[in-house]
């Protein structure tokens, strides 16, 4: 189904996810210039921040990684996977070679932003190194969950117009006894 649930409780992964997404965000968003400096040591910060608001729990590095590198995907996809907004369409999926070149971007920027914010020796998860290609993969694979998700939802909505528009002229004709 391409979900994993973590066995965390929901304060704790609340917390780390707003970590997350409070560091990334401006950068995803483009809100922060992307030389300008990180914040230092971002691990470091988050680890000794966990241990001063949950010390009864311990969480590996890869795990942040792993929650890191899912944030970072999740987010930039559901802006560059799709285009601009039209009306009675929704936001349609872009053409490939926009895609593409965002899966290239988005590699070399996260395994740059992964260098950056976690130490060397946690550059990988389970022994796969993050590195660009990997990274592209995860988002390729995201971005085909995305699109399945919009099709089936595209449909969803598609069935409750048809049927809206059924009860519409029912109502037409039981108010004013006209057939639309």
């Amino acid at each position: 189904s391409g979900r994993a649930a973590l066995d965390l409780p929901p304060k704790l992964l609340d917390f780390v996810s707003v970590r997350i997404a409070k560091h990334l965000d401006p950068y995803i968003d483009g809100d922060a210039d992307s030389d300008s400096p990180r914040q230092p040591q971002f691990l470091q910060t988050l680890l000794a921040d966990l241990s001063d608001d949950f010390a009864e729990h311990t969480l590996p590095a890869e795990l942040l990684l792993a929650l890191y590198v899912k944030h970072a995907i999740a987010k930039t996809n559901a802006f560059q996977c799709f285009g601009e907004l039209h009306f009675g369409q929704g936001r349609l999926p872009v053409l490939n070679h926009e895609l593409e070149a965002h899966f290239s971007a988005l590699g070399a920027a996260l395994e740059a932003a992964i260098r950056r914010d976690f130490s060397p020796d946690i550059c990988s998860i389970q022994g796969l190194a993050l590195r660009k290609p990997v990274l592209e993969a995860l988002a390729r694979d995201h971005a085909q969950l995305l699109y399945r998700h919009h099709q089936v939802m595209a449909g969803k909505l598609a069935e409750a117009n048809s049927v809206g528009e059924v009860g519409r002229k029912a109502e037409m004709k039981r108010i004013f006894g006209i057939d639309i």
